[in-house]
Formats: C-alpha cells, structure tokens, sequence
C-alpha cells in the first residue's frame, strides 16, 4: 500500500487534497450595504473623500465577517 491509501486524513493533509474542496465547497454571500447606509456613511464623512472610502470598506468588512 502507498501512503495516500494508509493515513488518515485530517483538514489540510500534506497526502491529499481534501481541504482544498472543503474550502471552494464553502462559498460565501457578499452582503452589500443598504442605500440608508451609504448616505449615513456619505453624511458623516462629507468632505473626506479618502475617510468615506474607508469608512465604507470597513463597513463591507463588518458586514460580512472580515
């Protein structure tokens, strides 16, 4: 018997690729932000253009789990 035939396989085997499918089986939904949302966000950093871009990113990230 080969190696790949006798271990057993645990997440990320170095033998095999199982944790490659379990992580592309695992696709998430992005969750975008409300137009209510955007305009707080607008609202509350108007006039700091690189401060809202931020702002929202780190929105989006909050969102969806980053």
């Amino acid at each position: 018997m080969n190696e790949k035939e006798t271990h057993e396989c645990t997440a990320c085997c170095p033998t095999c690729y199982a944790c490659i499918f379990d992580m592309v089986d695992q696709q998430r939904e992005w969750v975008g932000l409300t137009n209510e949302q955007i305009v707080d966000l607008v609202i509350k950093n108007a006039g700091f253009p690189t401060k809202l871009a931020k702002a929202i990113e780190n929105k989006l990230k909050e969102k969806n789990g980053y």
